[in-house]
């Protein structure tokens, strides 16, 4: 089905420098699209190459989501926080046979880090998430997470 007819409206850039826009498909009514230069199809190919011409009208700059801060932010590390406790220490802790097979040095290491993951927040009070164009997703800021290194 060739769509480079179709009508379209409220394009954008998106972080990738492909063009969101709604199309106004023959079947579906108005759809979310992508027009890209790469498209596997010669349509979205077609759309952009439109776009591009102002055709369709003005493209609205990418706009990056705003920074995620404060509570909202210690929320996700908690939950980071609470993901490398039940992945990292609880399987060691929580066994009394591995637990007695590490020896002291070791139990002392992890009960360390523990302590150090249990405090991440107070540690990392301006923690913070920012968008990063080049991934397509947040990434930290002003967080520095403990290490677990028990020589292995």
């Amino acid at each position: 089905m060739d769509l480079s007819q179709a009508e379209v409206k409220n394009l954008k850039y998106n972080y990738l420098d492909t063009i969101d826009l709604d199309l106004n498909h023959p079947t579906y009514g108005w759809i979310p699209f992508t027009a890209s230069p790469d498209d596997a199809e010669e349509h979205g190919k077609a759309i952009y190459k439109k776009a591009i011409a102002g055709d369709y009208g003005p493209i609205a700059p990418f706009v990056a989501p705003a920074d995620i801060v404060g509570e909202e932010a210690l929320n996700i590390l908690r939950q980071k926080r609470d993901d490398l406790l039940v992945t990292e220490v609880d399987p060691l802790v929580s066994n009394p046979l591995r637990w007695t097979d590490l020896g002291e040095e070791k139990q002392a290491l992890i009960a360390a880090y523990r302590q150090a993951l249990l405090d991440m927040t107070e540690n990392n009070p301006n923690a913070a998430y920012t968008f990063s164009k080049e991934t397509g997703d947040f990434v930290e800021k002003n967080i520095t997470w403990p290490e677990l290194n028990l020589g292995e």
